[in-house]
């Protein structure tokens, strides 16, 4: 929370004590209950009091707002158990504040929101081991099977989980099959794009409006970094409206980068970035920046130079380069272009 939403949250949560105060004075004194004008102004400040602490939360706030399980939760709590709902809710305010991990760590709402809102098809930061894409790989083929099939139900829980794994290689499938002879196939797939595209839509759209309340937050605008570029690669789009993704990417890990310039995963991903446009400049650019912290040895920088050279036709500077190259380094396909080169130049 930014410090004018604590100043808020605080206040309403004092009104909301506040208006608990006439059902206090009736547990304390029974006899008032006789007296049905004081009941029903208790029940309605009572509720009152729950609806305010309902809204309470901040909606930038991502784990605490009124549309989400948590503070309905409390809404309910204190609406069933008067003022005593209102410590529980206390409670876990005061366990959420003095816990340093993230809320999705703290709250398994939060992991359901995760798993099946609007960050559900996404991992934003996950790297995938050589295993894990085998068994990816595995288990994509037997949907491009079904696919090829004659059955409609089946085809149609392929088309779903083409959807949901929602990579490259699952979107181009989609997008090979938009013609299917079968109209109900097509609309199903039809549809998965469209799901798809909205669901990107609907995280960029997420992780602005956070950046917005926190712009300060290094690790949102590398996760929306992250999501601009798998937008991009998806080819979900024209190539008119799809070229502004990758310089929207760009535009955020610049931003990283001025306040954390030895950031290796902006760097890393800036890099792949200049490499998909063919900016060779600015690729040189950042490898120097992976060498100059570290990142990379020089033999990959020198790989990574001889590279742009190459592009800008610098063939004589290419072949000098070459020739610093350790061959001991070189792995097999860099050490036959080597030779290859230089024997013939």
């Amino acid at each position: 929370m930014t410090s004018n939403q604590r100043i808020r949250f605080y206040a309403l949560w004092v009104l909301s004590l506040s208006l608990e105060y006439p059902l206090l004075i009736l547990f304390f004194q029974p006899i008032l209950i006789s007296n049905q004008n004081i009941v029903i102004q208790s029940a309605c400040a009572h509720l009152i009091s729950s609806i305010t602490l309902l809204f309470s939360y901040p909606k930038s706030v991502s784990w605490f707002y009124h549309k989400r399980k948590w503070p309905q939760f409390f809404f309910y709590v204190s609406l069933f158990l008067p003022i005593l709902g209102h410590l529980i809710a206390v409670f876990f305010y005061i366990a959420f504040r003095n816990k340093k991990h993230a809320t999705h760590e703290i709250f398994e709402e939060a992991n359901r929101f995760l798993a099946t809102g609007t960050l559900s098809i996404f991992q934003l930061r996950q790297d995938f081991s050589k295993q894990d894409t085998i068994r990816n790989a595995i288990n994509f083929l037997p949907l491009v099977d079904i696919l090829n099939g004659d059955d409609l139900a089946l085809k149609r829980s392929a088309i779903e989980k083409l959807s949901y794994i929602s990579n490259k290689e699952s979107i181009a499938t989609l997008k090979q099959y938009k013609n299917d002879p079968s109209a109900e196939v097509r609309f199903y797939i039809t549809s998965a794009i469209i799901r798809i595209k909205k669901n990107f839509d609907e995280e960029i759209g997420y992780l602005k409006r956070q950046i917005q309340s926190t712009p300060d937050s290094i690790k949102l605008k590398i996760s929306l970094a992250d999501l601009y570029l798998k937008y991009f690669l998806s080819n979900l789009l024209d190539t008119h409206d799809q070229d502004p993704l990758l310089e929207n990417a760009i535009f955020q890990l610049k931003s990283v980068l001025e306040k954390e310039a030895d950031n290796q995963k902006a760097l890393n991903t800036l890099m792949k970035c200049y490499q998909l446009k063919n900016d060779t400049e600015n690729k040189r650019k950042v490898a120097q920046t992976l060498l100059k912290y570290g990142y990379i040895q020089e033999d990959e920088y020198q790989k990574i130079n001889i590279s742009a050279l190459f592009k800008e036709r610098q063939f004589t500077t290419v072949t000098n380069e070459l020739h610093k190259l350790s061959n001991d380094k070189l792995d097999k396909h860099w050490l036959a272009f080597k030779t290859w080169w230089t024997s013939n130049l």
